[in-house]
C-alpha cells in the first residue's frame, strides 16, 4: 500500500507544478494582454473621437460663417439663423465629445491599474500556496532562497 501512497502524492505533486506553472504563465501574461487591447482597441478610438470633438469645436465657427455667407448671397438670410443654431449644437457636441474621451481614458487607465494591482496579488497568494503545498507533497519550495 505504501507504493499506492506514494504514487498519489507523486500524481498530485506533478498535477500541482503544471496548475502551478499555468497560473504563473497566465499572471504573466494577462497585465500585457490588457495593454494590447488598451494600444490597439481602445487608444485609436479615443484618438477618433478626440480628433472629431476638436474639429466640431474649433471648426463650427467657420462652418457657420461660411454657410451663413452662402445662405444670404442666394437671398435666404432666415437660413443664416437656423446654420447658426446647429453649429453652435455641433460646437457643444465636439466639447461633450472631447469630455467623454477624457473619461474613457481614465476608465482605461483606472482599468489597467487595477489588472495590474490584482495580478500582484494573486502572484502573492500564489506563492504563499506554493510554499504551503510543496513541503506537503514534498516538492522544493521555489520560494526558497538558496545561496550557492
Amino acid at each position: 500500500m505504501p507504493n499506492f501512497f506514494q504514487k498519489l502524492k507523486s500524481g498530485a505533486g506533478n498535477f500541482f507544478k503544471k496548475v502551478d506553472n499555468g497560473a504563473s504563465n497566465f499572471f504573466k501574461k494577462l497585465p500585457d494582454a490588457a495593454n494590447n487591447i488598451a494600444n490597439k482597441v481602445i487608444n485609436p478610438a479615443i484618438d477618433v473621437a478626440k480628433k472629431a470633438g476638436n474639429f466640431l469645436e474649433k471648426n463650427s465657427g467657420v462652418i457657420e460663417g461660411a454657410a451663413a455667407g452662402l445662405a444670404e448671397a442666394l437671398g435666404q438670410p432666415e437660413i443664416a439663423l437656423a446654420i447658426g443654431a446647429g453649429t453652435m449644437q455641433a460646437q457643444n457636441m465636439g466639447n461633450k465629445l472631447n469630455k467623454i474621451t477624457n473619461q474613457v481614458n481614465n476608465f482605461k487607465t483606472q482599468g489597467l491599474d487595477k489588472i495590474n494591482t490584482t495580478t500582484n496579488q494573486l502572484v502573492q497568494k500564489q506563492d504563499q500556496i506554493r510554499s504551503i503545498v510543496s513541503p506537503v507533497l514534498g516538492l522544493p519550495d521555489p520560494n526558497a532562497v538558496t545561496i550557492h
